[in-house]
């Protein structure tokens, strides 16, 4: 009897299914493939949504004045800095930030806070260079250059002291015996940029090589740092500094490899026009 036109006999029902076996098994090969070679949580865990500030073109004064008691030696001589157009990110990064970096095999585990439901909004701490500068990668951005970071911490003031003047206390920034310990990354007022924890809460990497001496053949337009070096530059101060770590013009700096819970950062990325 010939089979009716629209309908299945056993042989294509037969077919279909060795079809639908051999689909799944090539599905199933695939997603264990892509679990061993860790490119499945690359594409679970996507990054964050990131806050950012654009910070327009133009020259600051870097560095600090000779009548600044608390200046140190790599603080001199202030100069003058031409920046291109970019982006600042506006918050420090937080554990729950990182915390999908980890996940997608991108980032190293630097501690258990980055769980901690508690301090999900608390900027992340422990983590090297190394790991910062691939975080920022993976979001499509970088570590801001000194110069940048110098920049955006101003907030637009000329010459003051601090992100938002000549002043500082407890509810300004955390510092000293402040909190002791992080806090969460909007929990004291943006500088006039917008940005929050310019000072204080933690220190931050940046992209440059750490030279005492740099300001001194420091190019005036877009300043990169040296091209080399034993350490890198951190900026901003922490929740367990004195005030004169929270000026603007401070500079630190730390082996790459060096972690430790009072250092975190923040992302930069350049504006593509």
């Amino acid at each position: 009897m010939e089979e009716q036109p629209g309908k299945s006999g056993p042989a294509n029902w037969s077919s279909r299914l060795k079809w639908l076996i051999l689909s799944t098994v090539g599905i199933a090969s695939i997603f264990v493939f892509l679990g061993l070679s860790g490119r499945l949580n690359r594409i679970i865990y996507r990054p964050l949504r990131m806050e950012w500030v654009d910070i327009p073109a133009g020259d600051f004064q870097m560095g600090s004045p000779k009548s600044d008691s608390d200046a140190h030696l790599d603080e001199f001589p202030r100069h003058r800095v031409y920046l291109d157009a970019y982006r600042m990110g506006r918050y420090l990064v937080t554990n729950q930030q990182y915390a999908r970096c980890v996940r997608a095999g991108i980032c190293e585990n630097p501690s258990p806070l980055i769980e901690n439901p508690a301090k999900a909004d608390h900027p992340v701490v422990n983590v090297t260079w190394g790991n910062a500068r691939a975080f920022c990668n993976w979001n499509g951005a970088r570590l801001p250059t000194e110069a940048e970071w110098e920049k955006a911490a101003r907030g637009g003031l000329e010459g003051a002291l601090y992100p938002w003047g000549d002043e500082i206390d407890c509810n300004l920034a955390n510092y000293g015996d402040c909190v002791g310990g992080t806090s969460p990354v909007d929990s004291h007022a943006p500088n006039g940029f917008g940005i929050y924890d310019m000072a204080g809460n933690v220190w931050e990497w940046t992209a440059d090589w750490w030279d005492g001496s740099y300001y001194r053949n420091s190019p005036e337009d877009n300043p990169t740092g040296p091209a080399d070096g034993e350490y890198r530059v951190l900026r901003g101060g922490s929740w367990g500094e004195e005030t004169s770590s929270m000026r603007a013009a401070h500079r630190l700096f730390n082996l790459p490899s060096y972690p430790h819970d009072f250092i975190g950062f923040r992302c930069a990325c350049s504006i593509v026009h």
